[in-house]
Order: structure tokens, then C-alpha cells, then sequence
């Protein structure tokens, strides 16, 4: 359905595409905070520099921002997995990094509780071990897509759960 969109960088067309196709109709985006974020058709937002990452009632990717100069590469030093994406602010070298869930979440009203207690504890053990911004929400992350940033994909399969629980140690 996009494949007028080019992906970039790094012969990542696999995971830039899954990227795309996970995305709700109309992501919120925006090309700079102080203008707010509104809700946009797919086609405009994935031109912004800020996109929604996760839609209102399924959670495709797990998204962690490291403030930190190298935040790109050091999840490896930190005994984890390759991110799929990372996008790092060239002026500052931070970074976020995306890991795809090959299956979603379901987050909407009535979601089984079950899985959404398991990808909570998933993140904060994440978060924890990549030294990542714990008061970041997820909503909004720098958009692979757009070429203010510096794009890379490190991993074209998608995560399972336990896949990544097995690198954390998660709190019951």
C-alpha cells in the first residue's frame, strides 16, 4: 500500500516497511513540540520529524530514549539484543532505539491484563538495563523515516516477548 515510500539507509526496506504498515491511520506527528502534536493522515505524518509509535489499541514496538552520546551502540555492552531501529539526533548523538514486536499488544478497553502486565514489566527491565529515560513515555518518537535523522537498522526480525525477557530480569 506504500510502497511509493522509499525506506532509507542501512538496506533496511524489511524493517522501515514493517514500520509503515504498523502505524494507525492517523499517527500523531509533528515537526517541532512547541507547535504541539496533532493526529495527521499516515502519508503526511511519516514526512515529520515526531511520530506516534504505537497506536491507541495495539502495541507494535517497545521504544527506549538514551540520552546519551553513543546511545546508539552500547545496548551490545549492556547484554542485549540489537535493536531493529535506532535513530539518533546527529547534533547530540542520542538516540532512540525501537524493537518490533512480532506480536502486538492489545491495549484498548477489555485487553487481556495478562500480556499487558508482561510488556510493562518487559520495558522497565529494559529501560533499567539501557540506562534509558524512565520518564519516557513512548508516545511520540523520532521518526525512522525522516531524514533529520540518522537512521540505522540493526535487526530485520521481529521480537518475540520472551525472546527479550530472557536478556532482563523481570520484577513479578
Amino acid at each position: 500500500a506504500f510502497s511509493s515510500i522509499s525506506p532509507k539507509k542501512n538496506g533496511g526496506h524489511k524493517m522501515l516497511n514493517t514500520f509503515i504498515q504498523t502505524q494507525t491511520k492517523k499517527p500523531y506527528c509533528t515537526d517541532n513540540f512547541d507547535w504541539g502534536i496533532k493526529p495527521r493522515p499516515l502519508k503526511t505524518a511519516i514526512k515529520n520529524r515526531y511520530i506516534q509509535a504505537n497506536g491507541p489499541t495495539h502495541h507494535h514496538w517497545l521504544c527506549f530514549d538514551i540520552d546519551r552520546a553513543g546511545a546508539a551502540y552500547d545496548w551490545e555492552d549492556r547484554g542485549l539484543p540489537a535493536p531493529n531501529i535506532t535513530v539518533t539526533n546527529p547534533k547530540n548523538r542520542h538516540a532512540h532505539l525501537l524493537y518490533s514486536l512480532k506480536t502486538s499488544v492489545r491495549t484498548a478497553p477489555f485487553a487481556n491484563a495478562r500480556p499487558l502486565y508482561y510488556l510493562a514489566a518487559l520495558e522497565a527491565a529494559m529501560t533499567k538495563k539501557l540506562g534509558a529515560d524512565r520518564g519516557f513515555s513512548g508516545l511520540m518518537i523520532k521518526n525512522p523515516l525522516n531524514d533529520h535523522w540518522i537512521t540505522q537498522v540493526l535487526h530485520n526480525e521481529m521480537y518475540d516477548m520472551g525472546e527479550l525477557s530472557e536478556y532482563v530480569i523481570l520484577k513479578t
